[in-house]
């Protein structure tokens, strides 16, 4: 659940057959946040944990993924954001991830906030920004195919959801999946020894209000590799 994200399953589902087929309807709005934590155990003895926030917000034809950053992260960051329109490395690790369905494929555009910027990030470019996906994996997080691979788990759940799991050599997932509302509401994954635990954590909050889709009218628009050098 790297940048995580889940279709209408029936609740005693028990099989693949019973799993609707990719496509068939879009899946409901919803508005997430995300907790996600890493713990690395280190061959050295030292443990590591990486943890950091989400806030996805999904309708028929848009998601948007952003960075939860703390208020001074901007005001501390090296040079500040003003000021620096033709700088060449943009923050990119926490920009916005905008994506839309395009045809058979998907369009995916970088939101940069404090530079009011948008960058168009073709299909060529897309995995230098750690996206892999089509636009079901990015509207239903889990998709139909991948929940059909897994078994589903006598692990008590609560209401609306279950559990499935899926082993394999290089380790072990377990998936909390929201029936209704057709998304994760917790992925829990270790590799074989468990040196890598992942844990992704997700919380219906409010629709933002407007879209924050709706606000970059009029921003700057570059192709992706128009901020590299």
């Amino acid at each position: 659940m790297r940048r995580m994200i889940a279709c209408t399953l029936a609740i005693g589902v028990a099989s693949a057959a019973a799993l609707p087929a990719a496509g068939v309807a879009s899946p409901p709005p919803l508005d997430l946040e995300l907790r996600h934590t890493v713990v690395s155990n280190g061959a050295d003895g030292v443990t590591r944990t990486t943890a950091f926030r989400e806030r996805v917000h999904r309708r028929a034809d848009v998601v948007w993924i952003e960075r939860v950053l703390p208020h001074e992260a901007h005001a501390a960051a090296p040079g500040g954001a003003a000021g620096h329109e033709g700088h060449a490395h943009e923050d990119l690790a926490t920009a916005a991830r905008w994506i839309t369905p395009a045809g058979q494929g998907i369009r995916l555009r970088l939101v940069v906030p404090d530079r009011k910027l948008v960058l168009e990030v073709p299909e060529p470019d897309r995995a230098a920004v750690g996206f892999e996906g089509d636009w079901e994996t990015s509207s239903r997080f889990i998709p139909a195919r991948a929940l059909a691979a897994m078994t589903p788990s006598a692990r008590p759940a609560p209401a609306g959801a279950r559990w499935y799991e899926r082993r394999t050599a290089e380790g072990t997932t377990r998936v909390l999946w929201d029936v209704a509302g057709e998304y994760p509401r917790r992925v829990e994954s270790r590799t074989a020894a468990g040196a890598i635990v992942r844990t992704s954590i997700a919380e219906r909050v409010r629709a933002p209000s407007p879209a924050p889709w709706t606000a970059v009218a009029g921003w700057a628009a570059k192709e992706y590799t128009d901020v590299l050098d």
